[in-house]
């Protein structure tokens, strides 16, 4: 067994913590959640609470959270990417999305998302293909679709408005 103080003797290669079936395997802190590797639906999440929806049950696969409760109400969306905490935490069916930052696409449920920076596309709902890069940028867009935003604060009043471009 492994000891709560370390261990000795280890062997790289040979030692490990993890399973010898075909079972994901979970890590829990004060019986929550707080990590998956999931070899049977290609998901992995590390954080408090990350991908805390996710169970054997649903049907969400090829999906990467780290951080805390990031992508925390994702069922069935596939192929997400969220880092850091509460990104992508309202999701539960948009697929194909990538968050990085604190509160990116913090209440999106729709597809094809790019946001990067905090608090970026943070109440995006059911707009798609938009792309935001910075300081809360495109923070208020609620349903605009095809928008491109990189700056600080760049489109931040936008909320339905598409096909629209800012630069700083």
């Amino acid at each position: 067994g492994w000891n709560i103080l370390g261990n000795l003797t280890t062997v790289d290669g040979t030692n490990f913590i993890g399973t010898k079936d075909n079972v994901p395997f979970n890590v829990r802190v004060n019986d929550q959640k707080a990590g998956r590797i999931d070899n049977v639906k290609y998901n992995a999440f590390w954080g408090h609470q990350a991908g805390n929806a996710t169970t054997t049950l649903t049907t969400g696969t090829r999906n990467v959270a780290i951080g805390s409760q990031a992508l925390y109400a994702n069922t069935s969306g596939e192929m997400n990417t969220a880092t850091g905490q509460a990104s992508l935490y309202t999701n539960t069916t948009g697929s194909f999305n990538t968050a990085t930052g604190t509160y990116s696409l913090l209440n999106n449920t729709a597809n094809n998302n790019t946001a990067h920076g905090f608090a970026t596309l943070s109440q995006n709902s059911s707009g798609v293909d938009n792309t935001a890069n910075g300081y809360g940028a495109l923070n208020n867009n609620t349903t605009g679709s095809n928008n491109s935003s990189l700056g600080s604060e760049a489109l931040i009043s936008n909320t339905t408005g598409s096909n629209n471009n800012a630069l700083g």
